[in-house]
């Protein structure tokens, strides 16, 4: 897989010295090299993403009762198990242990458009943060399920505490053409491989083609 870049002509030079590479197909300069991509970050899609998606991208979906009209609404979170994270390059790689992602701000992939229309999963400004960010939306009435309401309050799927917790939850996997930014907050727990153990893994029915 590669990070694609965004490369001015007269910067060609300084991208090829630290790796990059040109793909005449798609007239985009790329980097293979995952311990270098943070290296360069001043060509990114965005310079504060601080995680970068691998392979594939996740989407867990578990169920919660809306805060507004009280009644249950799917809701999701981005996860992933292969990612290169900002702090000393680091690259992260498990076939069972799954971090969340909370408070994405920029994802640079054309997935946002099927997030939206497959999980109603869009930008919109939270009240309570005061600051946007993608975010679940109640099938029901429609209104912004917070993420800490969705990730961290009493009744969250995302608290795993044991297998039964796990078994709730289905991960939709979404195979990506590139490695893609993303700009967030990831945390992590003793239980992350309760969902690569436990979950439900089903193929997405994401197109992108479609995208």
């Amino acid at each position: 897989m590669a990070l694609l870049l965004n490369v001015s002509y007269s910067e060609k030079e300084q991208v090829k010295a630290l790796g990059a590479r040109w793909n005449p197909e798609l007239k985009r300069w790329y980097v293979t090299y995952k311990k270098g991509y943070y290296k360069l970050r001043n060509w990114f899609a965005n310079k504060k993403s601080n995680i970068i998606v691998c392979d594939n991208l996740y989407v867990a979906e578990g169920e919660k009762e809306c805060f507004a009209c009280k009644k249950k609404t799917p809701v999701i979170a981005l996860a992933t198990n292969y990612y290169v994270m900002d702090e000393d390059y680091a690259i992260f790689q498990s076939e069972d242990s799954f971090q969340l992602i909370s408070y994405v701000d920029f994802i640079s992939s054309n997935v946002t458009m099927y997030l939206k229309e497959r999980f109603n999963f869009f930008v919109d400004y939270s009240n309570h943060t005061k600051s946007t960010y993608y975010s679940n939306h109640c099938k029901h009435c429609g209104r912004l399920q917070g993420d800490f309401f969705v990730h961290s309050d009493v009744g969250s799927p995302f608290l795993f505490y044991s297998e039964e917790d796990a078994k709730k939850i289905r991960m939709h996997e979404i195979p990506l053409s590139y490695d893609i930014e993303i700009s967030g907050d990831m945390a992590w727990s003793s239980s992350d491989e309760l969902i690569g153990l436990y979950a439900k893994f089903i193929d997405s029915d994401f197109n992108v083609s479609e995208y």
